[in-house]
Parts: C-alpha cells; sequence; structure tokens
C-alpha cells in the first residue's frame, strides 16, 4: 500500500512487480484448470486500469481519511493523487497507439 503514496519513479516499479506476482498466480491457476482471477490474467487485465482503480477506489480515500489525523500523510496523498493522473496518461498514451 506505503508505494502508492510514493514518487512515481518508486511507485511504477512496486505497482510492476506486483502486477507480475498477480499474472504469477494467474498462470498457476490456468495450468491447474482453474478459473483465472480477472486481476491476474495476464491477456485481458489492463494493468494501468488495475492501478488507476486501487488508487481511486482503495489509496486516495484512505489517505484522505488518514490525513486528516495525521497531517505528514498529505504528502502521500498528493503523490497517490499525482500518481493516479501518471496512470490515467499512460492509459490514454496505449489507447491512442491501438489501431
Amino acid at each position: 500500500l506505503g508505494n502508492c503514496g510514493k514518487p512515481f519513479k518508486f511507485a511504477e516499479k512496486w505497482g510492476e512487480r506486483v502486477i507480475t506476482e498477480f499474472y504469477l498466480q494467474g498462470d498457476k491457476e490456468s495450468n491447474l484448470g482453474l478459473p483465472v482471477t480477472p486481476m491476474n490474467n495476464r491477456e485481458t487485465c489492463c494493468f494501468e486500469d488495475c492501478q488507476i482503480g486501487f488508487l481511486n477506489f482503495i489509496i486516495i480515500p484512505m489517505l484522505e481519511i488518514l490525513a486528516n489525523s495525521i497531517p505528514e500523510l498529505s504528502l502521500n496523498l498528493a503523490f497517490a493523487k499525482e500518481n493516479c493522473e501518471m496512470w490515467k496518461l499512460r492509459l490514454a498514451r496505449i489507447k491512442s497507439e491501438k489501431p
């Protein structure tokens, strides 16, 4: 959770590590003949969409509440909001490059 409230260069690397773990889990599910969890499916999951959703629905609301009680977390909240915008830009670039 903490990586989402750090500068993008760190959040991006940790996000890639997490999604890699999810994709490996999906590969195992597939190899065992189990239904693959949507977020673990490397063929259909959009990494950027996952990051945007996680930030918008979990991280940013959580940090908004925490920053009210712990003002020092306001910087983490600002980074999380900035990171969400970076993921949105990246997603827009990817979509614009698709035929």
